[in-house]
């Protein structure tokens, strides 16, 4: 999804964030696909991060927007209605949820 100028230099599309008045994020799009039922998704990482995962999923009625900071250890998820842009943003911290620990694969019954 690059952008090209009028010198035909490319360059990637950009997004700021703001999903609370104080957090702002500059986020770069990677990947984009729309499918037969109108659905568009978007992926990308945020500028300046080692680590860092932002998808944005649009239908006709509702949008999703997912952005995880490995580096700080947050989540930012948004859901909204599409035809309103009204949402409601959560910000989640990784680092006070539970561990999840994986148990052994259970074999289902022999008939």
């Amino acid at each position: 999804m690059p952008v090209e100028d009028n010198n035909g230099a490319v360059s990637p599309t950009k997004l700021v964030l703001s999903f609370f008045q104080e957090k702002g994020f500059h986020v770069q799009i990677d990947s984009q696909s729309i499918s037969s039922d109108n659905i568009y998704s978007f992926g990308g990482h945020q500028d300046g991060r080692s680590v860092s995962t932002f998808t944005i999923t649009i239908t006709d009625a509702a949008y999703l927007i997912t952005l995880q900071d490995i580096d700080s250890g947050l989540t930012y998820r948004v859901t909204g209605n599409t035809s309103t842009g009204i949402g409601q943003a959560k910000e989640i911290d990784l680092r006070l949820l539970p561990s999840v620990y994986d148990s052994a694969p259970i074999a289902p019954p022999v008939r």
